[in-house]
């Protein structure tokens, strides 16, 4: 067991009790393979691109900023730049179970060597541990380790919500009497604010109004001779039915949307359909209930999302009764001189959260060109408050909005690019259309606009609506076009790690307040500028006025900051739908009633038992090594799920619900231990099968 060196304080009598208690605990036919650690990887030298970041959900970015802020003060974690565990980087959960299998996708921070599919284990891994917002999945199976060991330590509740900013939201209600209150306690003010102050955001003032669709019939064809009824949640998917339909395009006759179950694998196709167009052209086919008023939305016109790497999406897909095709997305805009074509039987409608407007091959035609549909197939106009758009004033219903790059100078730009001032910078080397304005490069360059900073060239800026190269026809091109290309100020259009595709930057959805009426702005007024794709949404879905759902974890709905900080804001402006009769309140969510409820766990690939041993062999910093230890045992230690305690406010700050242990009941409070069997098919069993002996069951996963 790894030593604790003099930054750590009061340690060496816990490291005795608790080696003690794995020694003694344990049943004994497994003690020994934990205590030796005789599962652990064999040592390989792991180069890591950010070698003292830990992965994991960014659901959890407020969480485990908060608690490592608190054991860096304790001694617990080592001070920064010693080596140790610096960052808490939230770039999704499939990213940081890639990250502790030591096989990163090309687009994720680099971790070498290369360690593919199966065997042998080329890389150890990148990290030991990751906080996740879903379970481990079967991709961690050809992991020799984790095959066996794999487990995790429930420690918060969450879940995902279907947000609407106020307006939208209230529209619909159970009975005119719900409206009216609805009304009254609304109006964007901060009565309807979902305060998490306490760890507990209130939704019961305004409960009789937004309660998403589950029943009831769509008559595809009003004209006909008759009804052509489509019945709503049939098949038992009841709320399900209407979220498939407009995030995916799967009906409620697709099965769990494979080509076995019958599910249209063809996303285009799917995701036109006559049913998919009558949904999304009503907002009412949104609502249970009576119309409150007319209200400002007719039908729907964005649904956000979030990333294809999010925990959150493939929880969120899994819930709608779908198998998630989330992968293999397109790392190359052109290949041999021509645009590449995007999955064609991806899940959701967009293709990809790269996808929302470039360019893209016709698959309707053997020949190779630019000519494809971009993103969703259903278009509809782009929104004043909307930063990005295609080239043609529309957008595709369902954008992806991306957590932005760690440079988050870099990711929103402080300048309006002044008006049609436009130079050419280097972007694809292609005869074909690909420049984001629908012009051929010109030797590999293409147009993009600048801020005319006293003379001087500024690329990385923000392009209104009216800015356009002044060679093209006026009103030919939308300039918010070129918003979704990331440039440094110099003028270098940045392209992901492996390929050849620009970095898309879909989190500058709604983040300033841009003016077409004038020809240069200095700094811009600032709307949604956050860190993490979570809060992204939920302001983004509060501050555009056109009729806008999203989905994102919780904290989207009960924590919405201010534009660019942690401060809260004095009214949310969204509210997150009613599922199947419940809000996401902590009353629902503990008593398991609200449909979309999830946990937020600590996994270890390996066991914890092994987090030493397998950072060792790995080649990590020992202080990194230590810190991942210590970061562990704070989850483990139930004082630390008391009221006020570390992990409990950690939990509260972060908009989640910690799970609290209470003493009188041990053994049915505080976090839990789990398996993976269940959702990967492969590692610990779900129950550790230590019947009622709450203790024991903690033990199996205390860290050695």
């Amino acid at each position: 067991m790894a030593r604790v060196r003099d930054h750590r304080s009061g340690e060496h009598e816990r490291e005795v009790r608790v080696k003690q208690l794995v020694f003694f605990a344990i049943p004994a036919e497994i003690g020994s393979a934990l205590v030796l650690g005789a599962a652990v990887a064999s040592a390989q030298t792991v180069v890591a691109e950010n070698p003292t970041h830990l992965q994991g959900t960014d659901t959890f970015n407020r969480t485990m900023d908060q608690l490592l802020v608190a054991l860096r003060a304790s001694g617990a974690v080592s001070p920064l730049g010693s080596g140790g565990v610096d960052v808490y980087a939230g770039p999704g959960s499939s990213c940081a179970e890639r990250a502790m299998e030591g096989s990163p996708a090309s687009t994720e921070d680099t971790c070498g060597p290369n360690d593919g599919n199966g065997l042998p284990e080329n890389n150890p891994g990148c990290q030991e541990i990751a906080p996740l917002s879903r379970p481990m999945d079967n991709s961690i199976c050809e992991d020799d380790n984790a095959a066996a060991n794999a487990e995790a330590l429930q420690v918060c509740q969450d879940a995902v919500v279907l947000l609407a900013r106020n307006a939208g939201y209230g529209q619909y209600g159970e009975s005119a009497e719900a409206c009216t209150n609805y009304q009254a306690a609304s109006n964007n003010n901060a009565s309807t604010s979902n305060d998490p102050v306490s760890g507990k955001p209130v939704f019961d003032a305004y409960d009789g109004v937004g309660n998403w669709r589950d029943s009831g019939t769509l008559d595809l064809d009003p004209a006909g001779s008759g009804p052509e009824d489509y019945a709503i949640g049939a098949n038992g998917l009841g709320w399900r039915d209407i979220a498939r339909i407009v995030y995916t395009g799967f009906d409620n006759d697709d099965g769990n949307g494979s080509a076995a179950a019958g599910g249209e694998q063809n996303r285009l196709t799917r995701c036109s359909s006559p049913l998919r167009q009558k949904v999304l052209s009503q907002w009412s086919n949104l609502n249970q209930g009576v119309a409150c008023s007319e209200g400002p939305c007719t039908d729907v016109i964005r649904a956000l999302r979030r990333d294809d790497s999010s925990g959150a999406t493939q929880f969120f897909v899994e819930m709608l009764g779908l198998a998630p095709m989330l992968t293999g997305t397109r790392t190359a805009l052109n290949s041999l001189g021509a645009c590449t074509r995007p999955v064609t039987n991806f899940t959701f409608c967009d293709g990809g959260d790269q996808e929302v407007n470039f360019p893209t091959d016709d698959t309707s035609t053997a020949t190779l060109d630019c000519n494809g549909t971009r993103g969703d197939p259903i278009k509809k106009a782009c929104c004043p408050e909307e930063d990005i758009c295609d080239r043609d004033g529309q957008m595709g219903v369902v954008v992806a909005v991306r957590s932005p790059l760690e440079n988050l100078a870099q990711s929103f730009p402080l300048y309006q690019c002044s008006r049609n001032l436009f130079a050419r910078l280097d972007y694809q080397a292609t005869s074909q259309a690909m420049c984001p304005d629908g012009t051929k490069p010109l030797a590999g360059r293409c147009r993009f606009p600048f801020y005319n900073n006293n003379g001087v060239k500024d690329f990385n800026c923000l392009n209104v609506r009216n800015s356009q190269p002044p060679q093209l026809p006026v009103g030919s091109v939308d300039g918010r076009v070129y918003n979704t290309v990331v440039r440094t100020s110099a003028g270098v259009v940045l392209k992901r790690s492996t390929g050849n595709m620009p970095e898309s930057a879909t989190w500058r959805y709604n983040q300033s307040v841009l003016n077409p009426g004038i020809v240069s702005m200095p700094l811009m007024p600032v709307v949604c500028q956050q860190a993490d794709a979570t809060s992204l949404i939920g302001c983004a879905v509060a501050n555009t006025n056109c009729c806008t759902i999203g989905f994102a974890g919780r904290d989207a709905a009960t924590l919405q900051l201010t534009p660019t900080s942690t401060m809260r804001s004095p009214d949310d402006g969204n509210e997150p739908f009613r599922i199947a009769g419940f809000s996401p309140s902590n009353s629902a969510l503990n008593q398991e009633q609200y449909p979309i409820r999830r946990t937020i766990d600590i996994a270890a690939l390996n066991g914890f038992e092994n987090i030493t041993a397998d950072c060792t062999a790995a080649g990590h910093d020992p202080d990194y090594c230590e810190d991942e230890l210590a970061i562990a045992e704070a989850y483990f230690d139930l004082d630390n799920y008391l009221p006020g305690a570390a992990v409990f406010n950690a939990c509260v700050a972060g908009g989640l619900i910690p799970f609290e242990f209470d003493p009188a009941n041990p053994t049915t409070s505080g976090p839990k231990c789990v398996g993976t069997q269940s959702s990967a098919g492969c590692g610990r069993p779900d129950n550790q099968d230590c019947g009622s002996d709450r203790e024991c069951s903690r033990l199996e996963c205390i860290p050695e």
